[in-house]
């Protein structure tokens, strides 16, 4: 590896790599293969790099061939794929994260220390709302926890088909927090997803209740 281009290569490609595995020893987040992406265009390189390998012109043709046929299929059918997805129950609330948490903020209208609910929603919140700190549904006759929510204010978000949560969430609320229920659908090229209900209570010592539907 004297060659200072391959030394360069192979930093680029592994610096970032590692700083984020290196990182989250410090500080905890959940980390996904999706972030290693821009990563992955320079493997071709690292693995050629060598003088020692010898690429012959044909054999890179082949290969220049299949990247192009791939790239053409995955275009020809994202259209469906996303079509998919819409209509998909499995990535329900996947598409809808961002306008939960657009909510909650202006609902709480405060700084968010604790959230749970439906562990499918609260799982996709934190890149929108990283101050919010997940915790399992406190119960009602907890009342030492139930103090310390108090102190700190919680957000509570159920799905409209959680009874659990839902029934949860009404007994810990007071007549001083504030609620919402809200429909949320996606789009895409004149279809429309299935509804995605939701309820969002903000646990707070201050503030009159608020109910709001949409």
């Amino acid at each position: 590896m004297a060659d200072p281009d391959r030394q360069q290569a192979h930093f680029l490609f592994l610096l970032p790599l590692v700083l984020p595995a290196l990182a989250n020893l410090v500080f905890p987040h959940r980390l996904t293969a999706l972030w290693t992406f821009p990563n992955w265009a320079l493997l071709p390189v690292v693995l050629l790099g060598s003088p020692l390998i010898k690429v012959f012109p044909i054999s890179a043709a082949r290969a220049r061939l299949v990247a192009l046929s791939v790239s053409i299929a995955a275009v020809t059918a994202s259209p469906l794929i996303a079509y998919i997805r819409v209509k998909s129950n499995r990535t329900l609330h996947e598409a809808h994260y961002r306008q939960v948490a657009s909510e909650v903020s202006r609902l709480a209208n405060q700084s968010i220390q604790l959230i749970t609910g439906t562990r499918d929603i609260v799982q996709g919140l934190s890149f929108y709302l990283p101050q919010a700190q997940p915790i399992a549904i406190p119960s009602s006759s907890d009342a030492t926890s139930l103090a310390a929510i108090r102190a700190s204010g919680m957000v509570i978000i159920c799905s409209a088909a959680d009874e659990l949560c839902r029934s949860a969430s009404s007994t810990i609320e007071c007549s001083n927090d504030r609620s919402i229920d809200l429909t949320l659908t996606q789009t895409f090229l004149g279809f429309t997803s299935p509804p995605a209900g939701y309820r969002i209570a903000v646990i707070s010592a201050a503030g009159p209740k608020v109910e709001e539907t949409r």
